[in-house]
């Protein structure tokens, strides 16, 4: 008789911790769904505070000089002012040349390295057809490429760029970032 008491004490104990096992793990799962949707409101209340920011700030965006904008955008991340003047405007694939006091070129585009990669390859194959005196076509395999983004120059950089980029280009653009390839 001590065996079956025995063996029913062992069934109600493994039974028992298996029970509160499971209560633990239903607790934990509401603890987590509740920790997520906790996460979810906060990201979403302060996310709305930074678009109610930055739309006041979007109402009074103004660039007088869009160059001297992107010269001083490119000097954040370059680390040393270059002072780039004004330049000229390329089509298929876009980009934007500028130079510095010396001459030196810097070419901006919104096209990311990897596509503008793709294109020159599919180019040299024959397989595309882009514009043959577009100096982005022709950079040095040794040329630096920068981001410039909102993390690495202002908060507000990709509000500005759509303006400045129309200022200096005349085409639109929702581009959020640019690349700047320079040799110097």
């Amino acid at each position: 008789m001590g065996n079956a008491l025995d063996i029913v004490i062992g069934v109600v104990v493994v039974g028992a911790v298996v029970f509160f096992g499971a209560l633990i793990s239903v607790g934990n799962e509401r603890l987590r769904k509740a920790s997520l949707e906790l996460n979810s409101l906060a990201n979403g209340y302060f996310t709305q505070r930074i678009r109610l920011a930055r739309g006041q700030a979007q109402m009074n965006l103004n660039i007088p000089d869009p160059a001297a904008w992107l010269s001083g955008a490119f000097a954040k991340v370059y680390g040393e002012d270059k002072s780039l003047v004004k330049g000229q405007y390329y089509k298929d694939p876009e980009c934007y040349k500028m130079l510095d006091v010396n001459g030196r070129a810097v070419l901006f585009t919104t096209l990311p390295p990897e596509n503008l990669a793709r294109m020159v390859k599919k180019q040299k194959s024959g397989k595309l057809t882009l514009g043959q005196d577009n100096p982005l076509l022709k950079i040095d395999k040794n040329a630096v490429v920068n981001e410039l983004s909102m993390l690495n120059t202002s908060s507000l950089f990709d509000l500005e760029l759509p303006v400045a980029w129309k200022s200096l280009t005349g085409q639109s653009t929702t581009a959020e970032k640019l690349w700047a390839y320079s040799t110097f």
